[in-house]
Order: structure tokens, then C-alpha cells, then sequence
């Protein structure tokens, strides 16, 4: 396995790769004959690309602010940079594949004209019933971000085309996911900095995305970015904690305990109005008695 300490290898080329393929799934779209499916498949793509880049910045492949020179890639050996190689240049490849079936079924088939075909839908369409402008927003801002991590390496503009079949996008999602996942495994010393970096775009995304926005991206994830949809769901409670909820997760008694979950407030208690809820996890009781929650105007729970 690699780990960021080690050789210094030269990397322009893995530089270049990477950016090549973050590119290539950017320049992917969806017809709007998915239909209802339309936005997830969207957000699949974008989860796939954050990923792919929170990868790259968990490994510095494109350098950092300590002065490390651009495009020098900490690998221990040549050997695991030619795997890098080979697993970024599967992607690329998985994408021309991809490419090349869909350019086949224009011809065969005369779909619909590229402008057509992957334009975010607007909230009018027959084929969509929730409303898209969230989902709009995320995409852009997921594309920020990716943009932002490039770090200005993008030089190619690659032209935007389409998918037409949603059995060859579930295929080049699983096999892109796969190779992904390849990725990450093989750095196990950057995997800690990536939670990290998921939770400053979680908390980026949540500035311009409502709440069911927030919830579709967290779903999608699923099967995508383990690690994307762990740091919205942990957002989304403490959200609900600041907000004045209370928020229990495995909280367990045995052994006689009494567990009360919630306020309980007297008639003509002052309350307090600070609007903080309660946040509580992983408690077990054996013969003792808690409350999570806060009381007004009655005797202590203690003194039961």
C-alpha cells in the first residue's frame, strides 16, 4: 500500500491525467429521456467528480501552499505511480468507451441535439415534479469546487455530450466507481484528510441548497460517496441540535433504567429561549435513570 511519505516522483503526467479525467466526467451529461431519474443522475456524475478531486487533495497531486512544487506526487516507489497511471487512465478510458457507444446511438437513433439533451431542466417539464433550482445550485456549486482543486490545470475544453441509455450510465457509474474507490484504497495515510475536506463541502453546498436538496444529494450518495453522505447526515443532526430538537442515537437501558427523551415544562414555567436542542449518542443505562431533554417547573429528576 502507499503511503504519502516516500519517494518524490516527478508526476506532470499523473497531474495531467487526473485533470483529464475529472474533466471527463464534468463534460458528461444525461438526455432528458431518463425522465424522472433525470436529477439523480445528474448528482451521481457530481458526486463521482468531488470525489475524484477530494481524492487528488487529500494526495497533493496538483501541489499545495508549503512550497511543493506543482505536479510532484509523494509515492514510495515507481511502481505505485504506474498504478496510479493505470487506474486514472482506466477512467479516461472508461469515459471514451462510454463516449463512443453514445456518439453510435445518435446515428442510430437521432437523439436529440446536444443542447437539448443535457440542459438542466427547468421546473415547467413534464418529466420531473419536484422543483430543480436546488438541484441546479448544487450542480454548479459542486463544479466550483472541482474547478477550485484543479487549481487552474484544466486547459482542454472538451466538448459536452450525452448519455441516452440509463443501463450505460449505471455501467460506466459502477465501473468509474470502482476504479475510484481503487484510488483511495491505495493511499490509506490520506484517507484521514478527506472527512475533513467532505465536511467543508457539505457545509459549502448546505449555504446554497435547502434542506430536500441537501437530503436528494445524501440518497444519491449512496453507493457513490460513503463518506459524502456520513458528513451531510451528521450536519443535517446537528443542524436539528442547534435548532432546539433533540437528536438520540443507540442510547439503550437494561437492567431497571428509566429513560425520559424529551422537555417537560409546568404550566407558567419560564422556558429557556436560546433555541439549543440536545445531542446524544452511544449511552447505555444499566440501573440508572437520565433524561435527555430539559424540565421547567418540576422537581428534579433526581429527586424521583
Amino acid at each position: 500500500m502507499a503511503e504519502l511519505a516516500g519517494l518524490v516522483v516527478g508526476g506532470v503526467a499523473l497531474a495531467s491525467l487526473y485533470s483529464t479525467c475529472l474533466d471527463a466526467i464534468t463534460s458528461v451529461r444525461v438526455a432528458r429521456s431518463f425522465g424522472a431519474s433525470y436529477e439523480t443522475c445528474l448528482l451521481r456524475l457530481d458526486i463521482l467528480a468531488l470525489r475524484l478531486s477530494r481524492w487528488g487533495e487529500s494526495v497533493r497531486i496538483l501541489g499545495d501552499s508549503s512550497g511543493r512544487p506543482k505536479y510532484e506526487f509523494s509515492i514510495p516507489s515507481p511502481k505505485e505511480a504506474d498504478t496510479v497511471k493505470r487506474l486514472l487512465g482506466a477512467i479516461a478510458v472508461a469515459f471514451e468507451d462510454a463516449k463512443t457507444i453514445s456518439d453510435r446511438h445518435c446515428m442510430k437513433k437521432k437523439g436529440p441535439s446536444e443542447g437539448q439533451s443535457w440542459q438542466l431542466a427547468s421546473k415547467d417539464d413534464d418529466i420531473v415534479d419536484r422543483d430543480l433550482a436546488s438541484v441546479s445550485s448544487l450542480h454548479q456549486k459542486v463544479r466550483d469546487l472541482i474547478h477550485r482543486r484543479q487549481k487552474g490545470t484544466s486547459h482542454v475544453q472538451i466538448a459536452k455530450w450525452a448519455l441516452y441509455e440509463e443501463r450505460e450510465f449505471e455501467q460506466l457509474i459502477d465501473r468509474v466507481t470502482g476504479l475510484v474507490t481503487s484510488l483511495i484504497e491505495l493511499f490509506p495515510a490520506a484517507q484521514a484528510a478527506q472527512t475533513p475536506l467532505c465536511k467543508i463541502e457539505v457545509s459549502e453546498l448546505a449555504e446554497i441548497a435547502d434542506e430536500k436538496a441537501m437530503a436528494l444529494l445524501r440518497d444519491t450518495a449512496d453507493g457513490v460517496d460513503k463518506v459524502l453522505g456520513e458528513s451531510i447526515s451528521e450536519a443535517d443532526i446537528w443542524r436539528r441540535a442547534a435548532s432546539g430538537g433533540h437528536v438520540v442515537k443507540d442510547v439503550r437501558g437494561i437492567g431497571g433504567s428509566k429513560l425520559l427523551i424529551g422537555d417537560e415544562v409546568a404550566d407558567g414555567a419560564k422556558v429557556r429561549t436560546d433555541g439549543r436542542g440536545h445531542y446524544v449518542e452511544g449511552v447505555t443505562l444499566s440501573g440508572s435513570k437520565a433524561q435527555i431533554g430539559d424540565r421547567y417547573g418540576y422537581k428534579s429528576f433526581w429527586d424521583e
